[in-house]
């Protein structure tokens, strides 16, 4: 997805959402970042984890503290969600959240199904297979907001 910042003054034009941006610098560089959106609905908040960007090189560490610092900045929200592969499962999992995938989540969640064609004959973009799942990375970045 291309961030470029047509799409990201868009995306983050929402005004029913409250968003904000932490930055993990290391060695005086920016290695890494989590954007949230927060939205109160019915007297509930919920924060919402919508984009997470990394280098490839970023260690583990880094994310679980961008993520700790997101826990403690949003410690009066109700609920705070992840997407699937943004954040490690593991660290996601040392944090108290609860995967979607079984109860007590499961009953009350919906499934996302992505589906892709390739414009190509070969099935290969920027070198990567778009078959492979693990070429894929979804965040609520692509999806829309109410």
């Amino acid at each position: 997805m291309v961030r470029d910042e047509r799409f990201l003054q868009w995306r983050f034009r929402n005004p029913e959402w409250e968003y904000t941006t932490y930055i993990a610098i290391v060695g005086g560089a920016d290695v890494a970042a989590i954007v949230t959106g927060s939205q109160q609905t019915g007297g509930i908040t919920k924060t919402t984890i919508i984009d997470v960007l990394s280098r490839s090189d970023t260690a583990a560490a880094v994310c679980d503290g961008l993520l700790s610092a997101v826990l403690e900045y949003n410690q009066e929200t109700d609920l705070i969600v992840a997407m699937g592969e943004s954040i490690a499962r593991e660290t996601l999992l040392k944090r108290g959240f609860l995967p979607d995938s079984k109860p007590p989540l499961s009953p009350v969640t919906e499934t996302t199904t992505l589906m892709v064609r390739s414009l190509s004959d070969d099935g290969i973009l920027d070198g990567n297979a778009i078959t492979e799942a693990e070429n894929w990375q979804t965040t609520f970045l692509s999806h829309d907001t109410d």
